[in-house]
């Protein structure tokens, strides 16, 4: 058998610029969606921009430019006010944190981010390490609050191609090792760390060892105690550091050997207090926000253009004309039609009915728990 050679590498000596094809492109688009995967808000911004925002107000561009420039503030400004649900909660936790100093828990709550399923889970879990190791430091106890938090855990890794499990969802566990892997590397960061919130790096760093034994850590379902909740594998890495940090120290400490359980323990029951209030604060501050948006996009349009209606009828001078002169010439301003105030508010109570029934939610205080932000800015 006669191989021939490939005299002078033929097939690789080609242009210099194909040999050293560049990869910018892609590197920027996998950087851009590890940046949407890893902040929920980047992601809710760049659809609302590219499916909202920009055909939107290209489309009333081609009307006339004033109702291009009214569209385009209007839309981007509740493009704004979604992506600030965030920073307006954080800012409302504090503010209401400064209630809190009186009892000295020696606790930053505004970086405890754990909503009232993962706080009541992972509290009843170091409740019962408390009971039954009455004789540990408070370092022992957060080894051992460590162990028990990442005991069970199970990640959805998709369905499976064996015929006869066709469609079926198939969960994977964390093995002995990741386990002690992450445990260890956990308790290194709160040993040497003085926030309560872990820095982004170790976060991520700890995170991807999931991904070891998970495929995917976008749908965990973790066991503490009674309860098991849902949660993604960054938010409760997050959540077991805070409150782990929080947990040990001296004075709330002293509230878990106090407390008959953990449903009873005051500092339990003002962390979720606060969470509920941070919520309700947050997002009454948003909505006002929200409401005033289109009134001063109103003004800033008859300050613009000096008329006081929708910018993209071709005809409005004409017709904004024609109303301004009734106005002079009436004898009273013309009032206000009561009954589409009252449609619009009734419109407001339903969607309100809608999303309520939509997160089930069996209380007002439920509702409010059901829509805290677990996610990051």
């Amino acid at each position: 058998m006669n191989i021939t050679g490939i005299r002078n590498n033929q097939f690789t000596r080609t242009n210099t610029k194909q040999d050293n094809t560049s990869f910018k492109s892609a590197q920027l688009l996998s950087s851009t969606f590890m940046a949407i995967n890893k902040h929920e808000m980047i992601g809710v911004s760049a659809i609302d921009l590219l499916s909202m925002v920009i055909p939107r107000s290209a489309i009333d561009f081609t009307r006339n430019r004033e109702a291009g420039i009214e569209t385009a503030i209007r839309e981007s400004s509740s493009t704004a006010t979604h992506a600030a649900i965030g920073v307006s909660g954080l800012g409302a936790a504090a503010l209401l944190a400064q209630g809190l100093k009186h009892k000295n828990y020696g606790v930053d709550f505004k970086a405890i981010t754990a909503n009232d399923d993962t706080v009541d889970g992972l509290a009843e879990v170091f409740k019962n390490i408390v009971d039954t190791n009455k004789d540990k430091s408070p370092k022992e106890l957060r080894k051992i609050f460590l162990e028990k938090a990442f005991d069970d855990i199970k990640g959805l890794g998709g369905n499976t191609d064996i015929p006869e499990a066709t469609n079926q969802k198939i969960w994977f566990n964390l093995s002995p090792e990741t386990k002690k892997s992450i445990i260890d590397n956990l308790d290194d960061c709160l040993e040497n760390g003085k926030s309560f919130k872990l820095n982004e790096k170790s976060l991520y760093s700890l995170e991807a060892r999931m991904h070891f034994d998970i495929p995917s850590t976008q749908n965990l379902k973790i066991k503490l105690g009674t309860k098991e909740i849902a949660t993604k594998g960054e938010h409760y890495i997050a959540d077991v550091y805070s409150l782990a940090k929080s947990f040990t120290q001296k004075n709330v400490l002293k509230t878990f050997n106090d407390a008959t359980d953990a449903a009873s323990n005051s500092f339990v029951k003002d962390l979720k207090k606060l969470s509920i209030r941070k919520t309700t604060l947050g997002l009454a501050a948003i909505c006002a926000v929200a409401l005033s948006m289109q009134t001063l996009n109103r003004y800033l349009t008859k300050k613009r253009t000096g008329i006081d209606g929708f910018v993209g009828d071709p005809n409005y001078n004409k017709k904004a004309q024609k109303a301004d002169t009734q106005i002079k010439t009436a004898e009273t301003k013309p009032k206000k039609d009561i009954m589409f105030t009252g449609l619009k508010l009734l419109s407001i109570a339903g969607m309100g009915f809608f999303i309520f029934k939509t997160l089930n939610a069996n209380s007002l205080r439920d509702f409010i728990s059901k829509v805290q932000f677990k996610g990051n800015l």
